[in-house]
This record gives structure tokens, sequence and C-alpha cells, in this order.
């Protein structure tokens, strides 16, 4: 048999290579975030309102949907920067009647009515830009006795603008509110014209709405639109249905006499 000769060493297993404690170190952190993700996430969703802006561009010429504030746990769950807002709405709601009503209706009808919206607003210095989808729904076809434009669109463009909001317009304690694209509005405390609080759908308008105003004291409107017409049921954006019909004044509003 064969025997080492002089001055070789026995043969010994290799040792490892010292651990790499910034590799370890890096490795813990990624285990440490991949544990904190879904508790991140979650903890986001809860405080979901903090992702609500005091403000929104829309908010001088509608109040409906800025009274009721919007859930933001989408912008909180994608943990959006200051700069982006996302918003996600939904509601079902059942309704209909056992006799008809009417003289030209026939037997009862009820209905499944779904709505959903999403907006997304984003923001820059005094500039802002707002982009609002509609679906709404009954389940039932649009013709049928209590389902209509009021209950049934495709998936429309509610909101399409871009705006800009000057808090001290020339140095004159003025705030000016400039809208041009596609808005909805609310005129005259929303007894003339106002964005549908019970319908599933509401009235956009395409075009140009100016508003001037002095704090908590008086406010001046002027507008020039076109009015989008509201039986669209097949065009899957509604951006191509205006009707021809133009819709423009102007309104003013004063609160220093209390009643």
């Amino acid at each position: 048999t064969a025997s080492p000769s002089l001055g070789e060493e026995p043969h010994k297993k290799p040792t490892p290579p010292p651990e790499d404690p910034y590799l370890l170190w890096r490795l813990d952190a990624v285990r440490k975030r991949t544990r904190e993700i879904p508790q991140n996430v979650w903890e986001r969703i809860r405080n979901g309102q903090k992702w609500t802006w005091n403000e929104y561009p829309d908010q001088v010429i509608i109040q409906e949907e800025n009274l009721i504030n919007w859930p933001r746990y989408l912008s909180a769950a994608l943990n959006t920067p200051e700069w982006l807002d996302l918003g996600f709405t939904n509601r079902v709601r059942r309704e209909g009647f056992d006799y008809p009503f009417k003289a030209d209706q026939k037997g009862n009808t009820w209905a499944w009515d779904q709505r959903t919206r999403f907006r997304a607003t984003t923001k820059w210095k005094v500039f802002r830009a707002q982009l609002e989808f509609q679906g709404a729904n009954s389940g039932e076809k649009a013709d049928t006795d209590i389902v209509g434009s009021s209950a049934f669109n495709a998936a429309n463009i509610q909101q399409l603008f871009a705006s800009m909001t000057l808090q001290n317009f020339l140095e004159t304690g003025l705030r000016t509110d400039l809208h041009v694209g596609r808005i909805n509005m609310d005129i005259g405390s929303r007894r003339l014209v106002a964005r549908s609080r019970f319908p599933n759908t509401a009235q956009p308008f395409d075009g140009i709405h100016l508003r001037v105003a002095e704090t908590d004291q008086w406010f001046f409107r002027a507008f020039f639109t076109e009015v989008v017409a509201d039986n669209n049921t097949r065009n899957r954006f509604g951006l191509f249905t205006n009707g021809g019909n133009y819709f423009w004044g102007l309104s003013y509003e004063n609160s220093h006499f209390s009643w």
C-alpha cells in the first residue's frame, strides 16, 4: 500500500470560508422587509383617510362627492406620492315597483342598479388635472320600463379636465379657479343644475368654467359648455356623444346676508 511520503501532510477536508457579515445583514434586511409588507399595506389601508387631500380640483364646482369623502384605500395600498390621488367607489341598489304607475307600463319591474366610479387626480403648483370614469348598469336592457339614461350607460369618461387655482389673483385677495374640459357642475345650491345623487348617472358638460370668489363672502361664475348626451349605452368612453346643445351662463351668490 502507498504511504504518504516524507514532508507530505495528511489529506484534510477544506474548511468553509468564513460567513460574510454584510451578506447576512442584507439577507436579514430582505426577510424583515418581506415580513413587513403585508402589515404595512393593511396599516395604510386602515388609515386610508390620511391619503385624502384637503381640497380637490372639482370641489369648487360640485359638492356631492366631496361632502361624502371617497375612500382612498387604493391610494393607501399603493402608497401613492403626495402629488397623485386615486379614488374608487362602488354602490349596488335594488329598486323597482310591483304595480305600474304610468299608462304605458305593464306588470312589475325590478332591477339591480350598480354604479362604479374611479378617479385619478394629479397636482403641480397651481395646476390640477383630473380623470373620472363611471360605469352604470342595471343588469337589464336599457329600454325596459325603469331602466334608462338615469340608470344605465357605458363606461363613460365622466370628468376629464385641467384646472388652475390662484389663491390671490393679482394681489386682489380674490381666489380664481379656471376649469377646461369635461366637468360636472352644481349651480344655484344644486337647485338649478346638480351632479345627481340618487340616479346612477350624472350629467357631464364639455367646455370652460371660471369662478372668482372672496372667501366665505361671495363668488361669481361664468361658463360656456356643450351638453354631453345622456343616452350613451354603446360608446365605451362617451367622449363623442355630444348632442349639439349648448349650456352657458353667469351665476352670482352672496353670503353677506344670513336668513
